[in-house]
Formats: structure tokens, C-alpha cells, sequence
């Protein structure tokens, strides 16, 4: 029987690991080409919470939801730079990491291609600044975080829209309450095309309609 040109058969494997994530695992198994093909798709969209278990779980879309256990083995199997090269969307569940520093710093140092940023759960985090400094190293395009935890500990509600975290922000999504003086600031992003709040009963304030 002929085989297939590799190049058509790594569009089959592709196209069949586009229904999700959960039909990649399997997949991986079939031959080390395919592995090499798509354990690269599996690891651009992550997920980390703090779970027990150290196994990998999907949500209903097919996204990887990672322990930090099971993300620091993955660290540890994959060749040097893989999660640099593939990772491009990061959700973080700040407080999994609350209670080492060095393993989310080890975290960061392994995902530096994230473009998309979400960070959940920031609570009254103590750390919002080695957290800004870390993320500001990021390539960031797209972020959505509760602003004035992250800045911390500034007065409530105040937030330097200079810092370096937003210089190349396209998509903005605040976790927080809208402030009318962050105006200023906003209109000073210079990539910033996209802007919401998470305040279901926020009312745009006509400065701000006037920004966009």
C-alpha cells in the first residue's frame, strides 16, 4: 500500500486534532511523528489551578486545566524552550501559586511566548508587585485582570496606565469596578483597541466613549 506524502499526513492528524484538546492524547500515541505534530497544539491554551491531583483535566472546549504539580512534570518532560515556542495563552489562578514564589517564577521562565494573559482569583495577594514585574516581561497583547489588586499597594483603584505591562495591550478587560479618572490613562495605551469591564451595571462614562 503507498503511503501518504508526510506533509498531507500531518494536515489529516491536524485537522482531527482541531475537534479539542481531548482528541489529541490519544492521538500522541499513535507515532513519534504525530507526537512531534501535535503535542505542540496541546500546550497553547493552559490552564493552571490549584487541584490536587497532578493529572491533566479538560474543560468542556477542549482547553488544558493543569495543576501546577502536573505543569512543573510537564516542565521537566518536555525539551528546553517547548512551552517558550507553543504556550501562547495563559490562565492563572494567582492564589495556586501562593505559597511558592520560585515556582511560579519557574512557571513564567518557561511560558514566555504568552500573548494572552488572564489572571483569576488575585485576592488580597500580597505579592501584586514581583507578580507585575514577572508579567511584565511577557509579550502581552491581550489582558484580563483585576487592575487594582495587580497594582497593589497603591490606594485602591489607582493604576498606572504607564507601566510598562500595557505597552503593547490591544485587548483590555478589567476585572474591577470602572474608575472615571483612569480616562487619562487609557488614552494614553498605544496599541489598545479593545476595552471592557467586567461591571455588569457599568454605564460608559462619555469621555471614555470618546477614546474609541
Amino acid at each position: 500500500m503507498d503511503l501518504l506524502p508526510p506533509e498531507l499526513e500531518r494536515e489529516i492528524f491536524v485537522i482531527a486534532a482541531s475537534a479539542g484538546n481531548t482528541t489529541i492524547p490519544p492521538l500522541l500515541r499513535v507515532a513519534k511523528r504525530v507526537k512531534v505534530w501535535l503535542e505542540p497544539l496541546l500546550y497553547r491554551r493552559v490552564l493552571v489551578q490549584s487541584q490536587p491531583s497532578s493529572r491533566r483535566y479538560f474543560l468542556s472546549n477542549g482547553d488544558v486545566m493543569i495543576s501546577t504539580a502536573a505543569l512543573a512534570a510537564a516542565m521537566e518532560r518536555l525539551p528546553a524552550g517547548f512551552l517558550n515556542t507553543h504556550a501562547r495563552h495563559l490562565y492563572l489562578e494567582v492564589w495556586a501559586y501562593s505559597n511558592s514564589i520560585q515556582d511560579r517564577s519557574r512557571m513564567f521562565a518557561a511560558l514566555t511566548g504568552v500573548t494572552d494573559l488572564m489572571l483569576l482569583n488575585m485576592g488580597n495577594f500580597d505579592e501584586a508587585p514581583l507578580l507585575l514585574a514577572e508579567i511584565s516581561r511577557l509579550p502581552l497583547r491581550r489582558l484580563q485582570a483585576h487592575l487594582g489588586a495587580l497594582f497593589r499597594p497603591a490606594p485602591p483603584g489607582v493604576v498606572d496606565f504607564s507601566h510598562p505591562l500595557f505597552r503593547n495591550i490591544t485587548h483590555l478587560c478589567a476585572r474591577d469596578d470602572f474608575q472615571p479618572d483612569w480616562t487619562t490613562g487609557l488614552a494614553l495605551l498605544p496599541c489598545l483597541t479593545h476595552l471592557s469591564f467586567l461591571d455588569y451595571g457599568f454605564d460608559p462614562d462619555p469621555l471614555l466613549v470618546e477614546l474609541f
